[in-house]
């Protein structure tokens, strides 16, 4: 059985997943309405994944007998100084995407006794699953986690040094 602080957590992250489609949605609004329809398909993308991965841990909790509890949140930004300046934001939004998938799976790590093999297993692999995408790493044991190409050269352009692979 989930304890209720791992239930409270992972909705939390459901409600932060759907957070993040909606401040991708409003940055794919704001891309197509500045013509930048390349950086607006990125981030419809982003959107529909920050849904799945919702509707994931959602899942992961109904499987479970557990209350899913969905809250409000604030509107997203919907002005930027160009798409580079949606770059960064999204670049800092999924650093905290990852901190706080990484603070999930440590808090199911703390309580394993609690979980069966199944429910630990399940959970660990959502999560991995999770931060996988937000370094836009492959989903395989071992992979070295890395950024996307936009968000690497983004990065190397602002830090002028680059990145590990």
């Amino acid at each position: 059985m989930l304890s209720k602080n791992l239930i409270d957590a992972i909705n939390d992250q459901i409600n932060y997943e759907l957070l993040s489609s909606y401040l991708y949605l409003s940055m794919t609004a704001y891309c197509e309405d500045n013509d930048f329809h390349g950086a607006a398909n990125f981030y419809r993308i982003q959107a529909r994944e920050e849904v799945d991965h919702a509707m994931k841990f959602y899942d992961y909790l109904i499987e479970r007998d557990a209350r899913v509890v969905l809250k409000g949140f604030e509107d997203p930004q919907v002005e930027f100084n160009g798409y580079k300046d949606t770059f960064e934001k999204s670049l800092e939004h999924e650093k905290s995407v990852t901190s706080r998938i990484y603070a999930l799976m440590d808090m199911a790590t703390e309580e394993q006794p609690l979980l069966n093999k199944e429910q630990q297993q399940a959970l660990l692999a959502l999560a991995r699953g999770a931060i996988a995408h937000a370094l836009h790493a492959p989903h395989t044991a071992g992979a070295r986690p890395r950024l996307s190409r936009c968000f690497r050269r983004l990065y190397f352009r602002k830090n002028r040094r680059p990145l590990s692979p």
